[in-house]
């Protein structure tokens, strides 16, 4: 008899990640997600406020148009302008100072802008003294220990420990009922006819 060869297995189609069910669409891969995902866009930082200083430069070009700053100039200048306004300069006499007398063409206005707020800056100011006022002073008498200023207390007594008189109150004035019946007395006498003899208005 003759032998017969075995007979291999049937294997299938191969299964892997490359190769796909035929009729099945391929599906795309997902891009993998980072941890900790970072914010599209960042917060820009916060421009600082404008100074008086800087719009008084921004707002040279309207004054006189050969005096146009640019932004970068205004920024470089600000401080300058700032030190004027700190020493009790106003606004227009910084914009009198860098505008006037100026020659027929200004080449460069942030040169000449510098120039003059240095060369003509101000002197600070000294600040202006406060009057003190004089303290109060108010004794006790060394007896009675009743106050009193002190030329009221020589050697530190009271005149009435000291035996003297108090000093005269000066009269006081009319109270006010008293005030009405005098008014009311001028106005009858003013309202009353003057009743004269024949005697008395004979010439």
């Amino acid at each position: 008899m003759q032998e017969q060869p075995e007979r291999q297995p049937e294997r299938g189609p191969e299964q892997g990640p490359e190769h796909q069910p035929e009729g099945c669409p391929e599906q795309p891969e997902r891009p993998e997600r980072p941890a900790n995902p970072q914010p599209a866009t960042t917060a820009r930082a916060a421009r600082p406020p404008r100074t008086g200083a800087y719009d008084v430069l921004a707002g040279l070009g309207r004054t006189d148009p050969r005096m146009t700053l640019s932004a970068a100039d205004c920024a470089a200048l600000e401080e300058l302008a700032g030190l004027w306004l700190a020493r009790g300069a106003t606004e227009v006499q910084v914009v009198h100072a860098l505008t006037a007398g100026l020659p027929p063409q200004v080449h460069h206005p942030a040169a000449l802008a510098r120039t003059r707020l240095t060369a003509k800056l101000p002197p600070e100011t000294a600040p202006v003294p406060v009057a003190a006022r004089p303290a109060l002073r108010v004794l006790e008498c060394t007896v009675c220990r009743d106050p009193g200023h002190p030329e009221a207390l020589p050697g530190g007594i009271c005149g009435k420990c000291r035996g003297e008189a108090p000093p005269e109150r000066a009269p006081a004035g009319l109270s006010p009922a008293e005030v009405r019946a005098r008014v009311l007395l001028l106005r009858a006498a003013a309202r009353t006819p003057d009743v004269r003899t024949p005697e008395e208005t004979r010439p």
